[in-house]
């Protein structure tokens, strides 16, 4: 029941730059932050598509990797650690290349609590001895705020650079780079993730059956009790407000209304990922996985046998879904294999990965997208007793696995044209191309040193003949590079401007 309260490229690979200064709060990275962007929508950069093909592995010097991975601006993951028979934690931080490039302690974990990157490349985690750390990119302390509990929220940072983060002191404070409290709301019970729109308003829940929206100073917009626990939201283009609970899937307008609500039977609850069009991607049963439309009709749904989908996908500019699972082996003993999947638009299995061949283990985190398209996600490796049951977590790891990058400029996809003309072009210039088959088609025009200057389209087209117009009267002369890309890879090229 709802309370409202009045109050393009050339054959060396060039993508576009993740080093420049952020305009926004948080780093101009490719996954900043919990579910990659303040609305938690799991939609990935535009990167090459990742393969299958296992680029290196990090392994935790102790402790566990639980949480969510996130990634700097010059391309530093990091992830924290945990639990495993120790007391504290470590924050780790650790170069594009799979090195250690330093790791920060703290009293307890911080397994559990996903890194947050603002704009300068400061670090921001929870830790479950009660503080909100903030860290500096060489890994020293900037600052640090003890709450009245433990912190099993992750920060999230908006627009503006505001940091917000439960506790389980049922608290939602609100920080400015500083370390300043600007505000705190008290729920009724511990607060989980927040999620912020791109107008600023806050929802989150409060780890059990109410969602919560807060105006951007802190004060009470309207409330809903669903009587189910439910997850971290997941915030629509529109607007349109996605959580779910161990039965359904609740869609909300930004004003509180309840739009419609899908009956599944998830177990564990995990947050949505939302596309652009507002499909919405989700778990609704144990060994499915499932694309939603935004009215709460299925799409499609794919099915792998006694297999756990416990973490949101991430969505890759191409369309794919990037997926985890832990998967029981059916031999009685209960032991488990994590299985990272690559997913097609339509559903259909893309590529599938087997990681920690060796011993049984858990998946610590859903899969997210580098910089340059590497695909990263952590899983432990466990014990085992004589009764089949886990004794300890042997080995945590992070694994990276690498990108399909374009070998040449006139690599082959399978359609039967993709031509610009005329080109050169005095003021515009038409892309046109035919699908032999229905595609997912994402058109991206960039200057010559990598600076994106036009879109023209990031969704499924059918098959057939199609064309959009670049129009340059408003650049000035000279070189453009063009990246095309489909379900069945990426084509690039140059195109001159000739005023």
């Amino acid at each position: 029941m709802k309370k409202l309260i009045i109050t393009v490229l050339t054959a060396i690979s060039i993508l576009p730059v993740h080093n420049r200064p952020s305009a926004q709060g948080f780093a101009d990275s490719s996954w900043p932050m919990f579910g990659r962007d303040p609305a938690h929508t799991n939609r990935g950069p535009e990167t090459p598509p990742a393969t299958n093909t296992l680029k290196w592995t990090f392994r935790a010097e102790e402790g566990e990797f639980f949480g969510q991975i996130s990634t700097g601006s010059d391309g530093t993951v990091y992830s924290g650690t945990g639990g495993a028979n120790i007391d504290y934690g470590h924050l780790y931080a650790i170069t594009p290349d799979g090195k250690l490039k330093w790791k920060f302690r703290t009293d307890e974990s911080v397994s559990i609590s996903v890194p947050a990157i603002g704009a300068d490349g400061t670090i921001y985690i929870g830790s479950q001895d009660r503080h909100l750390y903030a860290i500096n990119a060489d890994g020293t302390l900037k600052w640090k705020y003890e709450t009245n509990d433990q912190i099993l929220s992750s920060p999230v940072i908006d627009h503006e650079g505001t940091i917000y983060i439960g506790s389980s002191s049922n608290n939602l404070y609100a920080f400015s780079p500083n370390g300043e409290v600007k505000w705190t709301y008290s729920a009724i019970r511990d607060i989980n993730t927040p999620a912020v729109s791109n107008n600023g308003i806050i929802y989150f829940s409060d780890g059990n059956d109410t969602l919560y929206a807060l105006t951007p100073d802190g004060n009470l917009l309207w409330d809903y009790f669903t009587d189910q626990s439910i997850t971290v939201p997941s915030i629509g283009n529109d607007g349109t407000v996605i959580v779910c609970s161990k039965r359904y899937l609740f869609a909300f307008d930004p004003g509180g209304t309840l739009l419609w609500k899908k009956e599944i039977q998830i177990n564990p609850v995990h947050s949505p990922s939302l596309a652009k069009d507002g499909t919405i991607y989700i778990s609704p049963h144990y060994g499915c996985f499932s694309a939603i439309n935004s009215d709460g009709t299925e799409r499609w749904s794919f099915y792998r046998e006694n297999t756990f989908f416990s973490h949101p996908a991430a969505i890759g500019s191409d369309g794919c879904l990037y997926l985890s699972g832990s998967k029981n082996v059916p031999d009685g003993t209960y032991i488990t294999r994590n299985y990272i999947y690559a997913i097609n638009p339509d559903g259909t299995l893309k590529w599938e990965a087997l990681i920690n061949r060796e011993k049984g283990g858990i998946i610590g985190t859903n899969p997210v997208i580098g910089h340059d398209g590497t695909l990263y996600v952590s899983a432990s490796e466990r014990k085992y007793n004589e009764n089949n049951n886990v004794s300890y977590t042997d080995h945590s790891y992070i694994y990276a696995f690498a990108p399909k990058i374009p070998t040449s400029v006139n690599e082959e996809l399978e359609l039967t044209t993709l031509e610009l003309s005329p080109n050169p072009f005095n003021v515009s210039t038409t892309i046109s191309f035919k699908l032999d088959t229905p595609s997912y088609v994402n058109i991206i025009v960039y200057s010559i040193n990598g600076q994106k200057v036009a879109g023209f389209t990031e969704k499924t087209m059918s098959a057939g003949r199609h064309s959009f117009v670049f129009d340059g009267s408003n650049y000035a002369s000279g070189m453009f590079l063009y990246r095309f890309e489909s379900n069945a890879g990426i084509k690039t090229g140059k195109m001159l401007l000739m005023k």
